[in-house]
């Protein structure tokens, strides 16, 4: 994901996502794996380690299909041009011009067929290219009724498997280029498979995610697997001679199949997935877990170092998917409204139910809670609670409610706590059973479960105590607000605090994250994403941070509204003739034992109902408005004019019931199919109620097809209809390019906290309006929306400059490299072994030696030459007059040669500088005090010129308390210490009154309440 740089967080990895709708690369290969290439706009990484990219091949356009077939590199690009390069060098070779009438959609290798690809067409036709000399070597002569979307060679040579838009599966040979059978679907072909274990086996999967078996040499249907994928499946792969099939799907999910029963029927067997929808919330348990929701109803659990274990926690539904099958019912049907967020709680964990969010979740049994905690005609809203004991739900009215999680009963409302008299009118009454006048806002319960604090959208909060669930004032301690942030962006869709309590993380609809610090009110980190973030959360120890994000405004979004609103309404039709009864009712022979009646002569005789006269206008005035020649849904269509007016004429469309809705689309009157168009277009603009729009398309395209189809218009209407449906058409297109990039939102990104792990982070104060640009980012542009993340440096940290030139400094070195220096004499003396070391009685067991008349004789080893000359040279440099470091020193007579030597002295240990001091010669003193009076002048490296200092002077203090001195040196070494004394003076007043200042901020930050 495309982000700027961050001074406190650096990229961990994305977790979440398993394939896309992209068609997953399954080869079998005998040698190592050299490289993967990635396509992205018009380029191509070349990627080594799949994490780092070593080299970029320019297409010069998108590209569309891409294969590597030896050394050679095949893409087809968007303007169905064949282009070839050559993997070692990536050099091109072949470029051959496409044509827009011959639009490629799919691309296969023949076997044994050298140099050659296959490519289909969205026309129905095939060519066979030679892509080494670049000709067309046959264009097949027999085209076929529908776009071609799969290519698959089959184990037979020649034999080629052909799936079309309009479901047919065709097998071919394309040597004599003779159909030899077909097989057919209900939707389009996405994927073909073949079984190569000596079994005539063909799988083939849909649109719709379903899979079917074929038998070849019957040439019959085996079997089905319906709702195997909850989207396209993008490839079907057999392991070669085995059993063993994996299908990879839209839906974000790799499922491996066994095909080892007597019915030749796939069995799942090990399942890979995430999120199919989007990730709405997402919260860690503890150091290493991460539980998210998503639109598609699920909770997911995830581990940060291990990205092998990922769990499902479930789906919610209105009854087990057992019950569901036993009843005959629709899986889809029953299926919960999406996830829209949730809070974790640890009171009980084990005992209890501790996830909540739209729905209860039990960590323990990784299961769906029984207990449904929903107020009658109140809307739920929001809700959080830190203990779970007992639930507190917020809702829009402005009640709050609790009920116990144990039993799911309701236990109390949180009212105003004012006594209700029997005077006060109903309003009065109702005023005083709220906890807010405004809608609940926000809701959050102490660890304890003994304090609950609620917010409503008028900006107050209220502290309840939770038993007594009277009204506290604002805050329970200091009576006050402590902190206030005004530039927190336009609108803030996530808001969390670290672990530690120190900072204050929130996130806007802009695509910003800020970080603020809470001891000093101040702005010190801002990130900028390409999406906005919608959730946040900490780990308990402060390292990760995990965060989801949703679509741009710009993509496409769901309406949120159930499976069961909308799933079934172009085959509603269908299903209900599927439900008919196979016979009609029978009147009872005699009545039943629940209804009176009064034996007869002729029987028994039921009593008669009194009529109701409002229930018979009712009835008459419905069955009357059914044969009204209009309904109300097309006297509003009719009647809307603008944008505004068709948009809520779809509104009130959104509301109706399934049957409802087929019913007002097959009453709509045929005038009125432009206007319908034109409002699915305007709606599809928006980006909104995707799903709904293209379920009410399908529907109205399907009862109106008739009509549609007609070859003569009625003049101008059918002009009208025709450009509306191209306009729909095209706007479709865009949408459905926009809807390739929901991947992104189904991933978790963690991020580490540099604080943990760098040796030093330089954190600074923010300008309030400080906004980052992309011209800020730290990856590298490769395409479109796709970047390169360099989450390694092997460069050492770099001192950076100080803030001020009048304030100080330190050097950064750990303090073991200077804070022993002046007691170091002292650390050795104590450390001296209290007696010589003594010579062993016998020669340890790993030390060759010989039996002699005296004892045991060692083996003397043989002498290195080369050993013995560096040995000698250290110890002859020891016995020098001056070192190395003297004599720089003395060579030195500028400010610049002095900082030089002192570097030379900064990489030394910490007894190699003990050593240079104990050496230097008198006549260097006053040089060598002269180059720390330097140094202190540019207030850098302040701890280690003390160190020197103090060590220099402890060493040479008989020299410097001389009272007769050298001429001139002594005069010398005198001006050049009152210059360093009064230099020092200048320096610690300066230091002295800020450590006085940050000492009293940081006994004020451990003091006060934040």
């Amino acid at each position: 994901m495309r982000r700027t740089d961050s001074t406190l967080f650096a990229p961990y990895r994305s977790m979440g996502v398993v394939c896309s709708d992209v068609r997953p690369v399954i080869r079998p290969n005998e040698s190592k794996v050299s490289g993967v290439y990635v396509a992205s706009g018009t380029l191509v990484a070349v990627m080594k380690t799949c994490r780092h990219i070593d080299r970029y091949i320019d297409v010069g356009a998108k590209t569309k299909f891409m294969k590597v077939l030896g050394d050679y590199l095949i893409i087809i690009d968007e303007e169905n041009g064949i282009r070839v390069f050559n993997i070692p060098d990536g050099q091109k070779l072949l470029h051959m011009e496409g044509s827009k009438e011959f639009q490629v959609t799919a691309m296969v290798h023949p076997s044994t067929y050298m140099y050659k690809i296959l490519i289909g067409s969205s026309i129905g036709t095939m060519r066979l290219v030679n892509f080494r000399s670049g000709r067309v070597i046959h264009e097949f002569s027999k085209g076929f009724d529908a776009a071609i979307t799969v290519l698959e060679q089959s184990p037979a040579l020649d034999v080629m498997a052909i799936g079309l838009a309009n479901g047919q599966i065709i097998l071919h040979n394309i040597r004599v280029d003779e159909t030899i059978c077909k097989f057919r679907h209900e939707k389009a072909i996405s994927a073909v498979g073949f079984r190569n274990d000596n079994k005539p086996l063909m799988t083939t999967a849909d649109i719709g995610g379903d899979i079917v078996v074929w038998n070849l040499e019957k040439r019959q249907l085996v079997g089905k697997v319906a709702n195997a994928h909850r989207a396209a499946v993008t490839e079907l792969y057999f392991m070669p001679g085995e059993p063993i099939m994996v299908s990879a799907s839209a839906d974000n999910s790799l499922r491996t199949w066994v095909l080892d029963g007597g019915d030749d029927m796939p069995r799942q067997l090990v399942i890979l997935e995430g999120h199919a929808e989007g990730v709405t919330a997402v919260q860690f348990n503890g150091k290493q877990e991460i539980l998210s929701s998503g639109l598609d109803g699920s909770v997911r659990k995830y581990m940060v170092n291990v990205d092998t274990m990922r769990q499902k926690l479930g789906s919610a539904g209105t009854m087990s998917r057992a019950l569901a099958k036993k009843k005959h019912i629709s899986i889809e049907s029953v299926r919960m409204e999406p996830v829209i967020d949730m809070a974790i709680g640890w009171s009980r964990e084990a005992a209890w139910d501790n996830v909540l969010c739209r729905h209860n979740w039990s960590m323990k049994d990784f299961s769906k809670m029984l207990h449904y905690l929903v107020r009658l005609q109140q809307r739920l809203r929001f809700h959080r609670a830190e203990t779970l004991l007992l639930l507190d739900i917020p809702l829009v009215s402005g009640h709050v409610d609790k009920f116990n999680v144990q039993s799911g009963l309701f236990v109390k409302t949180f009212t105003k706590g004012a006594q209700v008299e029997e005077k006060m009118t109903k309003k009065e009454k109702a005023k005083l059973e709220k906890a807010h006048e405004s809608r609940i806002t926000a809701l959050t319960v102490n660890s304890r479960g003994s304090e609950l604090i609620t917010g409503c959208s008028k900006g107050s909060l209220k502290f309840w105590q939770v038993r007594s669930a009277s009204v506290a004032v604002v805050d329970t301690l200091c009576r006050r607000v402590v902190r206030t942030f005004d530039s927190v962006g336009h609108s803030v869709n996530a808001l969390t605090f670290s672990s530690d309590g120190r900072w204050l993380l929130t996130a806007d609809d802009k695509k910003y994250i800020r970080v603020w610090e809470l001891s000093t009110s101040q702005l010190i980190d801002v990130m900028l994403f390409d999406k906005p973030c919608i959730g946040m959360s900490f780990n308990s120890s402060g390292e990760y941070l995990a965060t989801v994000h949703k679509l741009d405004p710009s993509l496409v979004t769901y309406s949120g509204l159930a499976p069961s609103r909308w799933a079934n309404l172009p085959d509603l039709a269908l299903i209900k003739e599927r439900n008919k009864p196979d016979q009609p009712a029978r009147k009872p022979k005699q009545a039943p034992f629940f209804l009176t009646a009064a034996p007869t002569l002729e029987g028994f005789e039921f009593e008669v109902p009194e009529e109701n006269e409002e229930e018979t206008r009712k009835t008459l005035q419905a069955k009357r408005s059914l044969l009204e020649l209009e309904s109300s849904f097309s006297a509003s269509l009719r009647a809307a004019e603008t944008v505004e007016e068709l948009f809520e004429v779809f509104s009130c469309l959104k509301k109706m019931s399934v049957s409802a809705i087929d019913f007002q689309l097959r009453t709509l009157p045929e005038e009125l199919l432009p206007k319908f168009f034109k409002m699915l277009t305007e709606v599809l603009k928006t980006r909104k109620d995707f799903e709904l729009v293209q379920a009410y398309m399908a529907t109205a395209i399907k009862i109106h097809r008739s009509s549609l189809w007609k070859n003569e218009g009625q003049g101008e209407d059918k002009d009208e209809l025709l450009k509306v449906l191209e306009e729909l058409s095209i706007e479709e297109e865009h949408v459905w390019s926009d809807y390739d990039q929901v991947m992104g939102e189904k991933a978790i990104f963690v991020w580490v906290n540099k604080n943990m792990y760098a040796t030093h982070v330089n954190i600074r104060a923010l300008p309030l309006d400080y906004v980052p640009t992309w011209a800020d980012s730290c990856v590298a542009e490769i395409g479109v929306n796709t970047f390169v993340i360099d989450d390694e440096s092997d460069e050492e940290w770099q001192q950076s400059d100080s803030l001020d030139p009048s304030l100080v400094t330190y050097s950064g070195l750990a303090p073991s490299r200077w804070a022993n220096l002046p007691d170091l004499a002292l650390i050795k003396e104590r450390n001296k072994p209290e007696q010589p070391a003594r010579k062993p009685k016998q020669a340890p067991f790993f030390l060759t030696a010989a039996p002699t008349l005296e004892g045991f004789e060692f083996e003397v080893p043989e002498e290195n030459e080369e050993e013995t000359r560096k040995t000698l040279q250290a110890k002859r440099s020891l016995l020098e007059l001056e070192s190395s470091f003297s004599a720089s020193l003395r060579a030195a007579d500028t400010v610049e040669e002095l900082f030089e030597v002192f570097s030379c002295l900064k990489k030394m240990s910490v007894s190699a500088i003990d050593f240079q001091l104990r050496t230097l010669s008198e006549d260097l003193l006053p040089k060598f005090f002269r180059m720390l009076a330097e140094v202190l002048k540019t207030r850098k490296d302040f701890e280690l010129v003390q160190a020197y200092m103090a060590t220099a002077i402890k060493i040479h203090r008989s020299s410097l308390w001389k009272n007769e001195g050298q001429g001139e040196d002594k005069d010398e070494l005198l001006k050049v210490l009152e210059e360093l004394s009064i230099e020092e003076e200048h320096v610690w007043s300066d230091y002295d009154q800020v450590m006085v200042q940050n000492a009293a901020v940081a006994q004020w930050v451990k003091n006060a309440l934040l």
